[in-house]
């Protein structure tokens, strides 16, 4: 399966990232991304950009379920 980290605006992934190494360590691979305007990706950091980012990867991730017939999970941290 896969679990979708969704990490809080206080700061970019490579903070949240570390909390959930064990992830894969149980055999799950773990995806992450940052909002526009955060870290390395592109745009400006708003409230209503971070959850169309957040929406997207729902939408994103919920279809790969649905098509490769695995489960995924979503891991929430602050605003996430």
């Amino acid at each position: 399966g896969i679990v979708v980290q969704v990490h809080g605006n206080a700061q970019n992934l490579t903070s949240h990232i570390r909390n959930l190494g064990w992830i894969t360590e149980a055999g799950y691979d773990l995806a992450c991304f940052d909002y526009a305007g955060y870290g390395l990706s592109e745009g400006k950091a708003t409230l209503n950009g971070a959850f169309k980012d957040v929406h997207s990867a729902l939408d994103f991730f919920s279809e790969r379920s649905r098509t490769e017939r695995i489960p995924v999970f979503f891991w929430g941290q602050s605003l996430g």
